[in-house]
């Protein structure tokens, strides 16, 4: 039993997380199993040449770094780096406490800080692990070291240190100086001013937009100024090289997609770009990303590779040296041998007297085709339904049967994909993605409930297309035109490109598999009809959904400017000519953009019914909460300082908090929290609206708010 659970925790892996024998022996090197035949993939990324390996969650990327690492490692030629950017980011705060300086610490001015502590982590965090690195015995001796040369090495880390130190130190300052120099002038010069008790300088939601701006651009202004990474970074690095006489040094960087937009643009156009395209091929970066959510700015396109691993892009690429380009049963067969390979090293490892497939009721080649449909070659996926199927079965001395892992893919289905899609605030999505969550699960819902009639016509039905075993109903097809308007379901797994096919009328289309749970939820076949004289099943126009979608988008998004002119989502192109400028407003001579925006009104509705529920049943506490939220607002609040306010105690404060978070009339404020390492709140639109409305009725002004709690 122990080691049916090993085995399936084994693919669960993440980051850098190792699976180590009982010895502590790393066993990377057995478990190991590329994506592609005769080591495709590691092969590519060991090459001296900067990668992005993109993929979505589970897809294998930090396994491949961990491979390549282990690789390089017994490599003379090399230096491998690993940096959880995630995790560097995550743990960055502002590195000066701008009280100090009678900054007011609001989210746009923190976030700034946050970045340049980001940065001066990130590389000394890379200055640290080649200083480990190299004092190890082991290297030491791989690369003929003697303590003259490893002073000297040590003496240039601690230049790049000092160098580095000095850099973000001046940035600071003169960031500091800047946003204190133009806070102070708006505020003399707004009309639309607020009076802060502590006298600190603030910006009121009047000017706070360009004062963002500026901030923004001063902020990129000091950086170009001071950020010579050539002289405080890749000059000692080189001199390094001469010393140690290697190649190369590969900085692995995981988890980068972890990182909102203008972070990566920090980091690639600041760090990345200038080291992988001026330190004489020195430094070569692994990037690990996900798809459409990577920004490759500065970067030389000449000098990278990409590598995807998901399904359809790793096979299709990998096809292309096939006369048969668009051969969907050879890509099947490469992802189906990846899934046996997989199983096979495991179970060689975990279970050397091939005891593996006495826990399934399945034959191993049954079986091998069913994991491949459940986690279309995602692995950690692969793990978590076979882990669920150790608590269901294997502990209660029952063999796995089919049903028994589709039961595991409802449940994957279930606890990962919906609820993290649904609940998780910090969800990432594609750069490019304008459509809300709530839009997205409209239009998810329309697409299952579309196939679930399509598999109740199909068993109706006398077209021969039709007459196949099961009647599947997995999969449909989009206009490829469209296809970016589902970007953000594929990258949260609840869809998978599986081909790009055409259509009847001959317009190229992207072909999607339904996640297998949420299909077996909703009673859908999965599956795909292998015989060729039903190859174009689902290219009957049953299964396309571009005018689901097209529908869809018409009656639930619209195009709209700021002076309050709507268009519908179908000129979404034709408005996409004017660089998104309303042609309404044109005609004025006005310059105003227009934005994608919700408009679906069932949406609204329901959304506004369980607000005004929530609204009619707070107590008088929650209120106070509230009502002080609104004042402060568009600060953010920490529980401490809202207790003082109302003059409660912090515990009790929490308290109300949780429910008003429960109610959706507070919200954590993420950036901000992570900035001071405190949670910080603020108040939702529509709770402000209603705090107003009652502090109206009752007379009751701003400035004299307090009476309210005394």
């Amino acid at each position: 039993m122990d080691r049916f659970l090993n085995f399936s925790e084994s693919l669960k892996l993440s980051r850098e997380a190792t699976f180590e024998s009982e010895s502590g022996k790393n066993m990377i090197d057995d478990i190991y199993t590329d994506l592609l035949p005769n080591n495709g993939v590691i092969k590519k990324v060991n090459l001296p040449r900067t990668t992005i390996v993109t993929g979505r969650k589970g897809t294998g990327k930090s396994t491949i770094f961990q491979k390549s690492i282990s690789d390089k490692t017994k490599d003379r030629k090399a230096i491998p780096v690993y940096v959880d950017t995630k995790t560097v980011y995550g743990n960055s705060t502002p590195s000066i406490h701008l009280d100090e300086y009678d900054i007011i610490p609001d989210k746009e001015i923190v976030k700034y800080f946050v970045y340049t502590n980001f940065m001066k982590s990130l590389i000394d965090s890379i200055r640290e692990t080649v200083y480990l690195k190299l004092n190890q015995n082991r290297i030491v001796k791989l690369l003929g070291l003697n303590d003259e040369k490893f002073e000297d090495i040590k003496l240039k880390l601690d230049e790049i240190k000092d160098n580095i130190d000095d850099v973000f130190k001046r940035i600071d300052l003169s960031l500091v100086q800047t946003i204190k120099e133009h806070t102070e002038q708006a505020n003399k010069s707004s009309k639309n001013i607020a009076v802060d008790l502590s006298n600190k300088p603030k910006l009121t939601a009047g000017a706070q937009s360009n004062h963002d701006t500026v901030v923004k651009k001063e902020f990129n202004n000091i950086l170009f100024s001071y950020l010579d990474i050539k002289n405080s970074l890749i000059e000692n690095l080189l001199k390094i090289k001469e010393i140690i006489k290697i190649k190369y040094i590969f900085v692995y960087l995981d988890d980068f997609s972890e990182l909102d937009l203008y972070a990566q643009e920090l980091i690639i156009d600041n760090f990345v770009a200038p080291l992988n395209n001026y330190s004489k091929d020195f430094v070569k970066f692994k990037i690990a990303a996900y798809p459409k959510r990577f920004y490759y700015g500065e970067l030389d396109n000449q000098k990278i590779d990409e590598i995807s691993l998901d399904f359809f892009d790793a096979y299709y690429t990998y096809d292309l040296s096939s006369s048969k380009m668009y051969d969907i049963a050879r890509m099947e067969n490469l992802a189906l041998d990846y899934t046996c390979r997989l199983i096979e090293n495991r179970r060689k490892v975990f279970f050397p007297d091939d005891g593996f497939y006495k826990f399934f009721t399945l034959a191993p080649k049954t079986l091998h085709q069913l994991l491949f449909e459940v986690s279309l070659n995602i692995p950690r996926k692969l793990g978590y339904i076979l882990s669920f199927c150790y608590l269901s079965c294997v502990i209660n001395n029952k063999k796995i049967s089919k049903k028994d892992i589709e039961n595991a893919s409802i449940k994957y289905y279930d606890t990962i994909i919906s609820r993290f899609f649904t609940h998780n605030p910090f969800l990432k999505r594609p750069f490019e993605d304008k459509v809300s969550i709530e839009n997205q699960k409209t239009l998810l819902i329309k697409i299952i409930e579309r196939q679930v009639e399509n598999r109740k016509s199909i068993l109706k039905s006398n077209e021969p297309i039709f007459n196949v075993p099961k009647k599947p109903a997995s999969h449909f097809i989009v206009n490829e035109k469209l296809a970016y308007l589902l970007d953000n379901l594929e990258l949260n797994n609840y869809l998978t490109i599986y081909n790009k096919i055409k259509d009847t009328t001959g317009a190229f289309t992207h072909l999607y598999a339904l996640d297998y749970g949420m299909c077996k939820k909703n009673n859908i076949p999965f599956g795909r009809p292998k015989d060729g004289k039903h190859g174009k099943y689902y290219k009957h126009s049953r299964f396309n959904f571009s005018r689901v979608i097209m529908d869809h988008f018409n009656t639930t998004q619209i195009l709209k400017c700021n002076n309050g002119h709507e268009f519908p989502y179908s000129f979404y192109e034709d408005i996409e000519v004017f660089d998104f400028n309303c042609p309404k407003c044109l005609k004025n001579h006005e310059f105003v953009k227009c934005e994608v925006t919700v408009h679906n009104q069932e949406i609204l509705d329901r959304i506004n019914e369980l607000e005004q529920e929530n609204l009619h049943e707070l107590s008088f506490a929650e209120f106070l909460v509230l009502d002080s939220f609104s004042t402060m607002s568009p600060l953010a609040l920490s529980s401490y300082a809202v207790a003082e306010y109302v003059n409660k105690t912090e515990s009790s404060v929490k308290l109300l908090i949780n429910k008003l978070i429960d109610k959706s009339l507070i919200v954590i404020d993420e950036e901000i929290s992570k900035g001071l390492d405190k949670d910080h709140y603020k108040i939702t639109k529509k709770a402000m609206k209603y705090v107003e409305k009652i502090n109206t009725i009752l007379g009751k002004k701003k400035a004299n708010s307090q009476v309210l709690y005394k």
